[in-house]
């Protein structure tokens, strides 16, 4: 009986696990390519993401943080110009914060007293490929999780910006994939 429960609760924090990083689209989500501005070393380039998202009203708890979340966002693909030899680390942070309320805030989100919060999570590929020009996750690749939250907290204050959790598999890359080091942006740089 001892044996049968303790396999019980391997196999249910195991599927617990599972679910958490897999980086599948929630259902019901939109899947949408954006152009976003990405600046890296003084320079902006114009790069196309390829994400899934999902729009939670009202708002929802999400595996990574207990808060309640706005958007749930999956990236599934990044393609920088030709020749632009932004690095992959630097690609990611960019398109991160082409989402971020207080920087280019892609999802438009109106931050002010009367709506005095926005969060959204994301959900990163770990391992990437390049495959022509663009980058896109290796097969079966667990995703990095982050949980970002924006208030406005006054005239003087209007965009305050926490990244409230991280979370991150524990996996080695494939053969011939690149790993994301899971280094989610807290600021609005240029890379």
């Amino acid at each position: 009986m001892k044996t049968l429960l303790i396999i019980g609760l391997i196999l249910c924090a195991c599927s617990m696990k599972a679910d958490l990083f897999d980086c599948d689209c929630p259902s019901g989500s939109t899947d949408a390519t954006s152009t976003v501005v990405i600046c890296y070393m003084g320079t902006n380039y114009n790069v196309n993401v390829t994400y899934c998202y999902k729009r939670y009203n009202p708002r929802a708890i999400l595996a990574c943080d207990p808060a309640y979340q706005d958007y749930s966002i999956v990236i599934k693909k990044i393609c920088p110009p030709i020749g632009s030899g932004i690095p992959l680390n630097d690609l990611i942070k960019g398109t991160i914060m082409a989402f971020d309320v207080c920087c280019a805030n892609l999802f438009n989100s109106t931050l002010n007293a009367v709506n005095p919060i926005w969060c959204y999570t994301f959900a990163i590929p770990q391992c990437w490929e390049q495959v022509a020009t663009c980058w896109q996750p290796c097969a079966g690749s667990d995703c990095c999780l982050a949980a970002y939250r924006w208030e406005y907290i006054s005239e003087f204050e209007p965009c305050k910006r926490t990244l409230t959790t991280v979370c991150s598999p524990d996996i080695t890359c494939a053969t011939g994939c690149t790993e994301w080091n899971c280094d989610f942006p807290t600021t609005c740089p240029c890379y």
